[in-house]
């Protein structure tokens, strides 16, 4: 199973059983949120820092749902992948921002998923004439995505999934618009490039 699978498997079973407890009609005196475990502190004590990926905009759930998040997470990874915030070049609507502003009221790390990744490549970037087209897009975008919401994300996933060995690639890697576009040389741009690693928080 993959790692994100995984976890969103074990997140919407923790979730689920929360849920139930709080909205189940048969039960005669409800168990407030509260009063139930929560995973973040039982996470803490072996180290982990734990959360969830909601995959509706926070402010558009019921208020039982945003409570179930502030008790039981410390930190969540809302979607602001490139194609889910910019369908033309230097065009950007970022859509989570309210689900940003929850985390930080209610003291919640974020982080941002994904600057890169093979499943959210927008269609201008696979059209890309050449590789210093592309290039260019990739280093814009990371740019402004680390000015937009600096002081606002804690870290970064920079590039998401990038590797599937049983694709029988060179050092494993997955075939994606990324790598037909620029080849392995992604993985430098991204985290190496002088033009907009300065502007992130963390990698």
């Amino acid at each position: 199973m993959l790692r994100r699978s995984c976890l969103k498997h074990l997140g919407v079973i923790s979730c689920s059983a929360a849920a139930r407890c709080a909205f189940s009609q048969s039960a005669p005196t409800p168990v407030p949120v509260t009063v139930a475990p929560s995973l973040c502190e039982i996470a803490a004590k072996r180290r982990i820092l734990y959360g969830a990926t909601p995959e509706v905009e926070v402010s558009r759930t019921a208020p039982e749902y945003r409570d179930l998040l502030a008790h039981h997470c410390k930190l969540i990874a809302p979607i602001l992948s490139w194609a889910s915030v910019s369908k033309a070049p230097g065009e950007y609507n970022i859509r989570w921002q309210p689900t940003l502003d929850f985390c930080q009221a209610h003291g919640m790390k974020i982080t941002g998923a994904h600057l890169l990744w093979h499943e959210s490549s927008p269609e201008f970037f696979k059209a890309a004439a050449d590789a210093a087209q592309a290039r260019k897009l990739v280093v814009d975008h990371i740019t402004y995505m680390g000015k937009r919401l600096a002081g606002q994300v804690w870290s970064w996933n920079v590039v998401n999934e990038a590797l599937n060995p049983r694709e029988g690639r060179p050092g494993g890697l997955r075939g994606s618009p990324l790598l037909s576009q620029l080849g392995g040389e992604f993985f430098d741009i991204a985290f190496r490039s002088e033009e907009h690693t300065s502007e992130l928080q963390s990698l």
